[in-house]
C-alpha cells in the first residue's frame, strides 16, 4: 500500500463497505464473495479521504493532498474472467504479440520409456 504511513478512511458507495487507504500509493480496499480486492486509486500522494455526496457529484469522494482537492467516484470493479484450456503439457512460458492480438504457450511433455529404450 505505499512506502509512507497510511490513513484509513472506512465508507459506502453503492451500497458496498470499501476502506480508503491515503498514502503515496492510495487505494481502495473492498471485498467480494470473500475475496480481498484492492484497486489503486490513479491520485498520487492523496493525504485525506471523505464521502461525498451533492445533486453534482452523487456518491462521490473528496481528495486532499499536499497542493490539490479532488473530487471523483468509484467505477464498477471489473471482474476478471479466467478461461481453463486444458495443455495435456507443462506449461514453460508464455508470450503475447500485441499486433496479431495472439498468445503463443511453450510447454514441456514428459515422456516415460519402456525399460530397455534406448535414448
Amino acid at each position: 500500500l505505499g512506502t509512507q504511513p497510511v490513513q484509513l478512511t472506512p465508507f459506502i458507495c453503492k451500497g458496498a463497505r470499501h476502506v480508503f487507504c491515503a498514502s503515496d500509493r492510495p487505494s481502495v480496499v473492498s471485498s467480494s464473495t470473500y475475496k480481498l480486492l484492492i484497486a489503486n486509486v490513479n491520485l498520487r500522494d492523496t493525504t485525506c479521504m471523505s464521502p461525498f455526496d451533492a445533486a453534482a457529484f452523487p456518491e462521490s469522494l473528496a481528495l486532499a493532498g499536499e497542493e490539490a482537492l479532488s473530487i471523483g467516484n468509484i467505477d464498477n470493479i471489473q471482474k476478471l474472467h479466467v478461461k481453463t484450456v486444458e495443455l495435456h503439457e507443462h506449461p514453460r512460458r508464455i508470450a503475447h504479440d500485441e499486433v496479431s492480438r495472439t498468445f503463443a504457450v511453450c510447454t514441456m511433455q514428459q515422456v516415460q520409456r519402456g525399460p530397455g529404450a534406448a535414448g
